[in-house]
């Protein structure tokens, strides 16, 4: 089992943390930023009142599914530096082409399973193959 650590640190301005969307509403709470009632039950001393402060959480989950395409239908050329100089140029002389939009018009929202009461997946559809978050380039044609 590891040693707990404690650590005091000053500032004499502004410090930004940033844990995420499940530990930065942690990190608020631990340092008594949260709902009054909810902090002294953990006997964490209230610095701020804020009931809505770990509340509502959610992560985004997400998983590709992705087609290898046997035509030349996709973004891929688009994405080949000769192809985004015109497409560049097209957008900013007329504000028309592929520049002028995301290419995410498609998508839609179903529920999981029977008794959700809301939708609770959201589905997209990209006319291109994307990898890492789309900071690797694509390697064919894919949707």
């Amino acid at each position: 089992m590891a040693a707990r650590v404690s650590l005091e640190v000053f500032a004499d301005k502004e410090v930004i943390l940033s844990g995420g969307a499940i530990n930065s509403p942690q990190l608020l709470l631990l340092s008594g930023v949260g709902d009054t009632d909810e902090l002294r039950k953990h006997d964490i001393p209230v610095i701020q009142h804020l009931p809505g402060v770990g509340c509502n959480l959610q992560d985004h989950l997400e998983i590709y599914v992705q087609h290898r395409c046997t035509q030349p239908i996709t973004l891929y050329k688009a994405q080949k530096p000769f192809h985004m100089v015109k497409i560049g140029l097209e957008w900013l002389l007329r504000f028309t082409g592929y520049g002028a939009t995301a290419h995410l018009e498609s998508g839609g929202f179903i529920r999981s399973r029977p008794g959700v009461p809301h939708p609770d997946i959201q589905f997209h559809f990209l006319p291109s193959q994307v990898i890492d978050h789309g900071r690797v380039k694509s390697k064919f044609e894919a949707f």
